[in-house]
């Protein structure tokens, strides 16, 4: 679907906007099928971002961790309103939280922003330097 959307931009030669969904999983090191085709989609961002930027195109990717959606509800305990409950991040995040940055990129405010992943986890993707810790 990115490559007809993006022949189909550069044909019209028209401005254009492409969103990829990833996962916060995508940007850690895992061999499950999921977190594979996760890092294929980051790697796949970069990849387009810098062959059709210059068109007029922006490619950027989101990566959401563990959003409460009918996907996650087995697993998510969410008793008594309790967000935060088994979360590495400290909490769920909520499916609206997620749209307003897809918002936010395909809108004019993000127009110098291409071939970014950003994550709507917490920090959880950030990598920790223990030896800096008290």
């Amino acid at each position: 679907m990115s490559k007809a959307f993006l022949e189909m931009k550069l044909e019209e030669h028209k401005d254009g906007n492409l969103l990829l969904i990833s996962s916060e999983t995508g940007s850690l090191y895992d061999d499950i099928p999921y977190g594979i085709i996760k890092a294929a989609i980051n790697s796949l961002t970069g990849a387009l971002s810098r062959r059709v930027y210059k068109s007029g195109i922006r490619v950027n990717a989101i990566a959401p961790g563990v959003t409460l959606t009918d996907m996650t509800k087995e697993y998510t305990n969410t008793t008594n309103g309790n967000l935060s409950v088994n979360s590495a991040s400290g909490r769920y995040f909520l499916p609206d939280e997620v749209a307003e940055v897809a918002c936010f990129l395909l809108s004019k405010a993000s127009q110098c922003i291409s071939g970014e992943i950003i994550h709507c986890n917490g920090g959880k993707h950030l990598k920790l330097n223990r030896e800096n810790i008290e």
